[in-house]
């Protein structure tokens, strides 16, 4: 049970990004996602589904921070979910005009039911990753991350793509896979205040 509520709050965190963009990326938004993720449990694929909110303000040229709220349904058969809460603390620099490199500490909070048990943990995240401005409209991301909530430490590795539709507003796609046997696929829409 540790692992299926380690990762299903994991997942769940996903739909959203704790990481603030970095450089010439807006740290001040509002981003809402969808994760669709899956993850084998003694053999079994388990798929689960979920939705998030996060807000980022960015503290001054080098540090922002991010407050997050996700919750995510499993596919199987009963009420099962979770939810997670993520308060993060980061800190960006240039390493050229098109690519920042960043790293960041999360304080994780998540309440899981599974199987009709309920289960509430409170752990760290830790994150780095650089974001690279292809193009004036795509921005690209590599993210190496590492999380300790419900007595399980994972490893994660991801890759995203955003794409600015307007000015203040971009759509994106993600794709995380984790040292848990999990994987997970994240759309989002981001709004820069």
């Amino acid at each position: 049970m540790k692992k299926q509520c380690k990762y299903f709050a994991g997942a769940a965190l996903m739909a959203v990004g704790l990481s603030a963009n970095a450089g010439s990326f807006s740290y001040n938004y509002v981003q809402l996602g969808y994760s669709s993720s899956e993850t084998k449990v003694a053999g079994v694929d388990i798929d689960g589904s979920g939705y998030g909110i996060a807000g980022s303000l960015a503290l001054n040229d080098t540090f922002f921070v991010t407050g997050a709220a996700a919750h995510s349904e499993l596919d199987i058969p009963q009420s099962n979910n979770a939810k997670v809460y993520g308060l993060t603390i980061g800190a960006r620099t240039a390493l050229s005009d098109k690519v920042d490199a960043y790293a960041s500490l999360s304080a994780i909070r998540g309440e899981t039911k599974v199987l009709n048990l309920s289960r509430s943990d409170t752990g760290y995240g830790l994150d780095a990753g650089l974001r690279f401005a292809a193009t004036d409209k795509l921005e690209l991301g590599l993210d190496l991350g590492t999380a300790d909530v419900f007595d399980v430490n994972s490893t994660s590795f991801g890759v995203s793509a955003k794409y600015k539709l307007t000015d203040k507003v971009s759509a994106g796609i993600g794709y995380t896979s984790s040292s848990e046997d999990s994987t997970a696929f994240v759309v989002s829409m981001r709004f820069d205040l």
